[in-house]
């Protein structure tokens, strides 16, 4: 009796060893279902060769994406921590015209550099842009633009050149660029106005496709414009349309906003530098707008961005 249950066990275990091998076939003899194995195989190595190239070509197009929107980032990173920023006067004449005072601007430029400033934002909030015509507003960016200070490199032009015509602009953004000012800054207009963050987004891009080849700023002024807005959303979804909007010039109090935009891997220059400086330089900005370091008030704000001893070294007596 035990030996016929051990017969069995061995036949049912010998049944269940029955596995399909494609090159032998059944281990009882039986021929394989697919004759042509060498065909199969083929077929097999041909399909992993190229789920493997598809797999290869797949990660060197992630990787040159990676690198081309990595170099595109470095290119456009135009302001290093430390720019201070002077928001320039423009100089009128006794008759009101701006275009005859001009001459001044070189005598601003010296002073501004001897004070600590190494840039300057022409044409803005303080330079009374929207009292000026389109000819005076050219011709002050032209002079700054020629003095020595912009010329060696321890100048750098921002240039404001919006105006409540779009076309116009175009226009001053286009003249900015072409002579080579570092960045041209945009405000949306504040009569007809946009309606939220996609509109603001949308005007901020197609403005800023008028100058593909120069930076542009984003100046978020909501006392000024009217236009709430968050202005991380509205750089985010304009830099995909357009990769040269790299920041944004900040006067404002939402500061969480403006964190936002620093992790979103934009420039923020705060507006309002006399008092978020100090606050905004923790949050991780390049730098800021100042009123009263033109008027010789640079003492502090220096400390704050190159350290106390720089500062005492450059004005204490020897």
């Amino acid at each position: 009796m035990l030996r016929i249950v051990q017969a069995k066990g061995l036949a049912a275990k010998k049944e269940r060893k029955k596995t399909h091998n494609p090159r032998e076939g059944w281990e009882d003899g039986t021929p394989p279902p697919h004759r042509d194995f060498k065909e199969a195989s083929r077929t097999r190595c041909e399909f992993t060769v190229a789920l493997s190239l598809w797999t290869v070509r797949r990660a060197v197009f992630i990787l040159k994406a990676g690198a081309l929107w990595e170099s595109m980032t470095v290119q456009w990173q135009r302001f290093a921590k430390g720019t201070l920023v002077a928001p320039v006067h423009s100089p009128f004449s006794a008759g009101g015209g701006a275009s005859a005072a001009c001459a001044s601007i070189a005598g601003q430029a010296r002073y501004l550099v001897a004070e600590g400033f190494n840039a300057v934002f022409v044409c803005g909030t303080n330079g009374e842009s929207f009292s000026c015509s389109l000819a005076e507003r050219k011709a002050m960016l032209e002079m700054w633009m020629s003095t020595e200070e912009v010329r060696a490199k321890k100048l750098r032009v921002l240039a404001h050149v919006s105006c409540l015509a779009p076309p116009e602009t175009v226009e001053l953004a286009r003249h900015a660029a072409a002579l080579g000012v570092d960045a041209v800054s945009y405000m949306v207009p504040c009569f007809f106005k946009p309606v939220g963050d996609a509109a603001v987004a949308k005007m901020l891009a197609d403005f800023a496709l008028a100058v593909p080849t120069t930076p542009v700023l984003f100046y978020h002024f909501p006392d000024m414009t009217g236009v709430a807005c968050s202005m991380e959303r509205v750089l985010v979804a304009a830099r995909e349309a357009a990769p040269n909007v790299v920041g944004a010039k900040f006067t404002h109090n939402d500061l969480a906003d403006m964190q936002a935009s620093i992790r979103a891997g934009f420039d923020v220059l705060i507006g309002s530098g006399d008092e978020l400086l100090l606050p905004s330089l923790v949050l991780g900005t390049a730098g800021g707008f100042s009123v009263p370091g033109m008027m010789g008030g640079n003492r502090a704000i220096l400390g704050s961005l190159h350290g106390e001893s720089a500062v005492r070294e450059r004005h204490d007596p020897p």
